[in-house]
Formats: structure tokens, sequence, C-alpha cells
């Protein structure tokens, strides 16, 4: 089957748009999380300001810079968590290897890499736990999957 030059046109004028589109909005989506991250620190400050309730402006101004420093070191704090958990992740796959099959490895990786962009947790851990299993797992605490005839499928 051949195509025309004109169905070839719209072909490729149809792939260069999807891949503006897509560029876009993954750097909008990208811009929103950082804002996000932005405001959460933001929000710091200022929880802190609205709980102190600072009598005048001149207490005020002489808080917020020990109210940012203690920001910065909060984020530090919880930077210096996320790549020691990454890490720990990471050790954890190279020992789980050799034990487990390409499904299961899979699902550890999957677990292991989610990462939800509205929150900026460490990866793998949410705020309310680690989300739903991939479909197909087992259910949590269920015994490993076993292939036909009740035996386990080969590593």
């Amino acid at each position: 089957m051949r195509l025309g030059p004109k169905a070839a046109l719209i072909l490729a004028v149809t792939f260069v748009l999807g891949g503006v589109i897509g560029a876009l909005g993954a750097g909008f989506v990208n811009q929103r999380r950082l804002a996000a991250h932005r405001e959460a620190r933001r929000d710091f400050v200022e929880l802190m300001e609205r709980l102190i309730e600072p009598r005048d402006s001149a207490q005020a101004a002489r808080l917020r810079p020990l109210l940012e420093a203690g920001d910065r070191r909060n984020m530090a704090i919880v930077d210096g968590a996320r790549g020691a958990l990454r890490r720990a992740l990471d050790s954890l796959r190279v020992e789980l290897v050799p034990l487990l099959d390409s499904v299961q490895l899979e699902r550890f990786d999957s677990f292991a890499l989610q990462r939800s962009a509205d929150r900026h947790g460490a990866p793998g851990f949410e705020a309310e736990g680690p989300g739903p299993p991939p479909p197909g797992a087992p259910p949590p605490g269920a015994p490993p999957p076993r292939g036909p005839r009740g035996r386990r499928p080969p590593r």
C-alpha cells in the first residue's frame, strides 16, 4: 500500500503536532509540580507566622529570616531522607534480583518508582501508603501466584 503525498503530509503534520503538544504538556506539568513545591515551602513560613502571631511588623521582620532558615534546614533533611530511601530501595533491589521472577521484580520496580506528581514524598512511599497493586497482582498477604497444575512459574 502506497501513501499519496497529501496523506503523507497529513501524517507528518499530525506526528509533529503530537510531539509539540506532548512536549508542551510535559513542560506544563513539570512547572505546576515545581510551583506546588515552592508553594509548600512558602506555606511553612506562613503557617509558622500565623501560629506565632507576631506582635508587630518589627517582630515579624525579625522572625521571618529565622523561619526561612528553619524551612531550608527542614527541606535539606527531607531531601536527604529521600536520597537515603532511594539508595536503600536500590540496594534492596540488587539483593532481591536473584530471588524474584520477572513478574515479581516488575511489581517491585513499579512500587519503588511510583510517585505522585501532586505529592513530594519519597519514591514508593505516598502519604496514604504505596497505592493500589498493579493489575494482576495478588492481594497483599496472598501466597505467590502458581502456574498451571499448581506449580510455581519458572524463574
